[in-house]
Formats: C-alpha cells, sequence, structure tokens
C-alpha cells in the first residue's frame, strides 16, 4: 500500500470513528494512533482491533427512526435516549434525508392544492 493511499484510508478512518465515539470511544482512540511512522505491522494491528470494535456497534437506520418520529409521534430526543441506553448508533443522515423527502412532499402537495383553489 502506497503511503498517499494509507494516509488518505486512515484519515477517513479517523473520521468514520469519530462519527461514533459516543458508542465506542476506543475505536476513536485506536484511529488517531495509526500514522504512516508505525511499522506495517503494528499498523494492521491497530486497523484490525477498530474493525471488530466498529463491528459491534449496532446501528438503528435512518428510516427507522424516521417512521418512530414521524408516524408513531416519538420525539427525536427520546429515540435518542432510549439509543444511548441500548448502545445503539443512530443513522443522522438517513433519517434527515427521510425527513427532507416527507418536507418536499408536504410543499409540493401543498402547491398543488393552491393552484385548484
Amino acid at each position: 500500500m502506497t503511503t498517499e493511499l494509507f494516509s488518505y484510508l486512515s484519515t477517513i478512518l479517523v473520521k468514520y470513528t469519530a462519527l461514533f465515539r459516543q458508542f465506542c470511544p476506543e475505536a476513536y482512540d485506536l484511529a488517531k494512533k495509526v500514522n504512516n511512522e508505525l511499522p506495517d505491522e503494528e499498523n494492521y494491528k491497530l486497523l484490525t482491533k477498530i474493525t471488530d470494535l466498529l463491528q459491534k456497534i449496532k446501528v438503528l437506520p435512518g428510516d427507522k427512526i424516521f417512521y418512530y418520529y414521524d408516524t408513531k409521534g416519538m420525539p427525536l430526543d427520546l429515540i435518542e435516549d432510549l439509543a444511548k441506553e441500548k448502545n445503539i448508533a443512530l443513522d443522522y443522515q438517513g433519517f434527515y434525508a427521510q425527513l427532507n423527502i416527507a418536507r418536499d412532499k408536504s410543499k409540493r402537495a401543498k402547491k398543488h392544492k393552491e393552484s385548484y383553489a
């Protein structure tokens, strides 16, 4: 693996583990130790350990979060509290994507309704 590629991948790894820092701070701390100065074998061991830790994290998909929020009326902060209790990460990106889709549908329906009024 080239130095440039390794540097790029380790940067991505730190950013990725930062997303799950709340649920797995150890993975984030290990990711920050991965660098070009370490021998390849030590970096490989660190990467393997980080991967193992991240695989243990459970994630609630954004569409499920949106379902509970929109259909069941659960406030987002309650969903966050429940997820934190159970060490479940939340897919906020997916949630907000679903929220934006619903908002766009609502705006289009409103414009459509106003055009017939």
